[in-house]
C-alpha cells in the first residue's frame, strides 16, 4: 500500500497547527523531483530572524521592517515578465528566484508574520491576493506583489478593476482573512489552469488529488479528476 503524501497529512489535520509554507512546499513536491523541503524552510526562518532583528514594534514599523528585509535586501517581486510561469506557483521556486505571484508571494510574507507572532491574514480578492494587518483600528493593506506597498480599499478597487477590465464591486466580505485552506486551494488552482492550459495531464492528476485532499468529496474536483486520468491514459 503507498504510503500517504505529506501534503495530505497536514491539511486533514488540525489546521490551527499547519504551517502554511510547509504546506505549500509539500505540493511542490510533486513537481520539483528530489526536492527537500528543511532547506527551504530553513531559509525563511533566516529571513524570520533578519526581520525580527529590525526590532519593529507597531503595524507600520512591522509592515517597513518586511519591506526593508524582502524588498530592498532580497529584491522579492511579482513577476510581471511572465506572471503565468509554473514556477510562481511553486514556493521553493518563488525562494528560490524571489518573483512570484501575488499569492506565492503573500505566503513567504505570511511565513515570518508567523514566526514572530504578528497578526497578518492573507486576503483574497478576485483575481488578486494581498496581506491585511488584523487588530488595528486603521485597516492595514499590503501588497507584496507590489513591493509591499500600502493600499487603501479604493487601491483595491482600482487594482481587481483593470484586471478584470471592468467595475468589480468588492464587499466589505471580500476583504475577510482567508483560511490557510483556501490559500492552498487558490495556489494549487492557479497551478492547476497553468497545466490544463500546457495538456499536462499527469501533473493536473496529482494537483487535483491534493486539492481533494483538501477539500474531500468536492463532485466538481472528482469530475475533472476523471477527464484529467482519461486525456492521460489517451497519452499512454
Amino acid at each position: 500500500m503507498p504510503s500517504r503524501h505529506k501534503f495530505d497529512e497536514l491539511v486533514q489535520g488540525d489546521e490551527g497547527e499547519v504551517r502554511l509554507a510547509e504546506a505549500a512546499l509539500f505540493f511542490a513536491v510533486d513537481h520539483c523531483r528530489g526536492l527537500k523541503i528543511a532547506p527551504w524552510l530553513n531559509r525563511l526562518d533566516e529571513l524570520g530572524r533578519r526581520v525580527e532583528a529590525q526590532q519593529a514594534g507597531t503595524g507600520p514599523e512591522q509592515i517597513d521592517a518586511l519591506r526593508t528585509v524582502l524588498v530592498d535586501e532580497e529584491h522579492f517581486a511579482g513577476d510581471t515578465a511572465d506572471y503565468y510561469d509554473s514556477r510562481n506557483s511553486l514556493l521553493n521556486k518563488v525562494l528560490e528566484r524571489r518573483v512570484g505571484i501575488p499569492i506565492s508571494l503573500s505566503v513567504v510574507w505570511l511565513d515570518i508574520c508567523h514566526q514572530l507572532s504578528w497578526p497578518f491574514v492573507g486576503v483574497g480578492l478576485p483575481g488578486h491576493f494581498i496581506i491585511k494587518r488584523m487588530g488595528s483600528d486603521e485597516e492595514m493593506l499590503v501588497d507584496p506583489f507590489n513591493n509591499g506597498r500600502a493600499l487603501s480599499r479604493a487601491d483595491c478597487r482600482r487594482i481587481v478593476n483593470g484586471i478584470h477590465g471592468q467595475n468589480v464591486p468588492l464587499a466589505d466580505s471580500m476583504f475577510q482573512a482567508s483560511t490557510k485552506k483556501e490559500i492552498l486551494v487558490r495556489m494549487l488552482n492557479n497551478l492547476r489552469a497553468i497545466c490544463i492550459g500546457r495538456q499536462a495531464w499527469y501533473e493536473v492528476t496529482l494537483i487535483l488529488a491534493r486539492m481533494l485532499a483538501v477539500v474531500p468529496g468536492t463532485v466538481e474536483l472528482e469530475r475533472e479528476l476523471t477527464i484529467a486520468t482519461a486525456n492521460l491514459s489517451k497519452l499512454n
